[in-house]
């Protein structure tokens, strides 16, 4: 089975380190595509969507799941 991971609008927020209006703001202009999957009206993002955003965004999404995955066991112990 293959794993995803969904985040919602706040959560790519921070995991990109921007305000939430930023991404709506490239949605809205066409600027990256629209999340495909949407669940009571609220969009869905997958690993591709934070990618997509986060080269438009010039961010290093790998080194920031990195630092979100540190603070995950962090938090976890």
């Amino acid at each position: 089975m293959i794993d995803h991971d969904y985040y919602l609008l706040s959560d790519v927020a921070k995991i990109l380190r921007c305000r939430p209006s930023k991404i709506v703001y490239l949605l809205a202009t066409r600027q990256v595509p629209e999340p495909a999957l949407r669940i009571g009206n609220r969009r869905v993002f997958t690993t591709l969507d934070l990618f997509r955003l986060s080269e438009k965004l010039q961010i290093d999404l790998a080194q920031e799941l990195k630092d979100k995955e540190n603070l995950r066991r962090l938090h976890d112990r």
